[in-house]
């Protein structure tokens, strides 16, 4: 074997122009498709980091079919027992109660549908990013029964201000009107249009006494330190719900959003045609490298087949010579590709004129690659199946050839 390597290495450095040539083309390959991948990684994690803390937290803890009706009578019983449950488990960060119905807002003459969010401020504060995010006035205060945030979109519809009454109205629990007088605490900018355009979010416990929803809600959200946890804490949160006989149910961010979860897929999806565009050309490139050399070594395979050399053995010294010839060309295109996706994960990539597009899946700026294990493993297997497939024709082509045909080839 050790002499295989060393005649297959030495066979590389024959035509070094050629091998030259399908070593950049293997690098380049390589170095676009970790770029790629890296932009891929990234962006989806700022799209699901975007959404998740604007809103619904990695889980969320509702009563089975609130998300498909949004009935607010399928509420979660015992919010309590599910913060005690969720925040024994490592990876939960942060959890919140929320009481959330559709009411109409009007304002003067103005009145608009609003998603109505009653929310524990404190709570609330450590699970998304609202209170960040506050362009005018201040964020909610436990001590301010009938203060209101709204979003910006929200308020430049209405024509409401910092201090202006507000009128909601809705329909509570137990059938009867749900009616308040607000104010307008804070204006925030979530930087997501449509929630920006129709969120309104008041104190947990001024939502419950206007719905007639005393100690329960229809659901609580959950922040993980670890976004790769999410699987494993939303089966153990499940089991632990079960044990204390609690019907509810815990929902992924993925089911929460499905329309960003099926963006998520069709960017995949797309991507993929483009990879293989690339790996086509790169095919080709390497076919026609090992093609080339098998047909210019014809007469030395015939005299290493007539001495007694297996047709096997001499195949496998042209896929031998191509697997060389990727690992050198992953290597070279992996350094490559990783030096400039470190540099862009650190200045981001502006898209001129794709802001909205951007914005309506909560990235703000730009987008930062992200380079992980999972990049570099991806690209290698494409790479090398694609390398080893193209090979093995030239790599068969020699088995069939006859010694005595070989070696009188011109």
């Amino acid at each position: 074997m050790r002499d295989l390597f060393v005649m297959a290495w030495r066979n590389l450095g024959r035509n070094r122009r050629r091998t030259g040539l399908s070593l950049a083309a293997v690098a380049f390959a390589v170095g676009v498709l970790v770029f790629a991948k890296a932009m891929q990684v990234g962006s989806y994690a700022q799209m699901i980091e975007g959404m998740v803390t604007v809103n619904t937290g990695h889980l969320q803890v509702q009563y089975p079919g609130y998300f498909d009706d949004g009935d607010i009578n399928l509420s979660v019983d015992d919010p309590g027992a599910v913060f005690t449950e969720a925040e024994r488990l490592p990876d939960v960060a942060a959890a919140v109660a929320r009481v959330t119905t559709g009411m109409l807002v009007a304002h003067g003459d103005r009145s608009f549908g609003v998603l109505a969010i009653g929310t524990d401020a404190a709570r609330e504060a450590k699970v998304t990013r609202i209170s960040k995010v506050m362009r005018e006035g201040n964020y909610l205060d436990a001590d301010d029964s009938d203060g209101v945030i709204i979003g910006d979109k929200l308020a430049r519809n209405l024509g409401a201000e910092i201090g202006d009454e507000l009128v909601l109205i809705g329909l509570a629990a137990d059938g009867t009107t749900a009616a308040a007088k607000t104010h307008v605490r804070g204006i925030f900018g979530a930087g997501v249009p449509d929630m920006d355009r129709q969120t309104l979010m008041a104190n947990l416990e001024a939502m419950r006494s206007w719905t007639v929803m005393e100690g329960r809600a229809t659901q609580v959200a959950i922040l993980l330190s670890d976004h790769r946890a999410i699987e494993s804490t939303r089966a153990a949160l499940t089991e632990a719900l079960r044990a204390k006989g609690m019907k509810d149910v815990v929902l992924s961010w993925d089911e929460l959003l499905p329309g960003l979860e099926q963006a998520i897929q069709l960017d995949k999806g797309s991507g993929q045609i483009m990879y293989g565009i690339l790996l086509l050309v790169v095919a080709f490139g390497i076919l026609n490298t090992f093609l080339m050399s098998a047909m210019e070594r014809t007469r030395e395979f015939g005299v290493l087949l007539a001495v007694g050399v297996k047709p096997a053995t001499c195949g496998f010294l042209i896929f031998l010579e191509s697997q060389l010839l990727f690992l050198m060309g992953f290597f070279a295109g992996l350094a490559l590709g990783g030096a400039v996706t470190g540099y862009f994960a650190h200045v981001g990539i502006k898209f001129e004129g794709g802001e909205a597009v951007m914005e309506q899946w909560g990235i703000a700026g730009a987008v930062y690659p992200q380079m992980t294990a999972g990049v570099g493993v991806d690209v290698f297997v494409m790479v090398a199946v694609i390398v080893a497939a193209v090979a093995l024709y030239p790599a068969w082509r020699v088995t069939r050839l006859l010694p005595v045909n070989a070696m009188r080839y011109v």
